[in-house]
């Protein structure tokens, strides 16, 4: 709105003077104000587009985005040509610091971002938060690795053999057949093995990442898990809009199963469209 403003300052200008008693328009001064704005919005806006999608996993987009947010402001702080302007920036920054940086300790979408590979670990704003995540992660991992796997039956001692060689390295036998891995042990090694790996671009899909490029189950289900959550409410309010216009007047007398056949052929047709 900001930009179409001032698109057409000229014209609104030459309205607001032909008209009797009309507001006056705007100085220089707002003039300034009004940009310095759009400047600052802009991040946000960008921001807006990409965790509004329905066709792609936002939810990890939400810590990677909160520090973009920051990192953006704090250069354009000195592109700010106006008082107002700096002030302005100002505040936004204390706004993403006190509410946008909590995501951080929140368990969904900081575990979310460290199974996207295009950001992992690099994307957070605190190291401490970092440890926190990696560790819920190792949780997730061992758990799924405790439900899927069985018991493994005792070890067996090796039979003995008539060389006295032999009869002599008996034990490592024994240290062998005790020796086993637990699931914590093994997701510590799948998290670091995963960490040691380039990150993908960001414009990369993780869905595409984690369905070819990798087959580790256990990995495949948290991000099953995790990846299905949106980072905003924009598809509800989306989907409570298209119920309006399906359920009209003249439509009164839907029955409520074919209001929801309808509605979930149009929220996913899309999937049918790019077979």
């Amino acid at each position: 709105m900001i930009e179409r403003i001032l698109k057409t300052n000229d014209a609104i200008s030459s309205v607001l003077l032909s008209t009797p008693k009309g507001l006056a328009p705007f100085s220089a001064d707002e003039i300034l104000i009004l940009k310095d704005i759009k400047i600052l919005l802009q991040p946000f806006e960008c921001a807006t587009l990409q965790t509004s999608s329905r066709t792609l996993v936002t939810v990890s987009l939400i810590i990677p985005i909160t520090c973009g947010l920051l990192h953006n402001l704090q250069l354009l702080k000195n592109d700010l040509k106006i008082v107002e302007g700096r002030e302005s920036c100002n505040c936004l920054l204390e706004g993403i610091s006190s509410r946008l940086l909590q995501y951080e300790i929140r368990n969904v979408p900081r575990v979310a971002t460290l199974l996207d590979p295009r950001f992992k670990k690099e994307a957070f704003h605190s190291p401490f938060n970092i440890t926190e995540a990696q560790k819920l992660l190792e949780n997730e991992l061992s758990f799924f690795n405790a439900q899927k796997s069985r018991p493994c039956d005792e070890p067996r001692l090796p039979t003995s053999t008539s060389t006295s060689q032999t009869s002599l390295f008996q034990f490592l036998e024994k240290n062998k057949s005790l020796k086993h891995k637990t699931n914590t042990v093994d997701s510590i090694l799948s998290i670091r093995q995963y960490f040691n790996l380039d990150n993908l671009e960001s414009n990369s899909n993780p869905l595409d990442y984690w369905k070819v490029i990798s087959s580790d189950k256990s990995f495949q289900h948290c991000c099953k898990k995790y990846f299905c959550v949106p980072a905003t409410s924009t598809e509800s309010e989306r989907m409570f809009s298209k119920a309006g216009i399906v359920v009209s007047e003249k439509r009164s007398s839907l029955q409520f199963k074919h209001v929801d056949m309808l509605l979930f052929i149009n929220r996913n047709k899309w999937i049918s469209e790019q077979q």
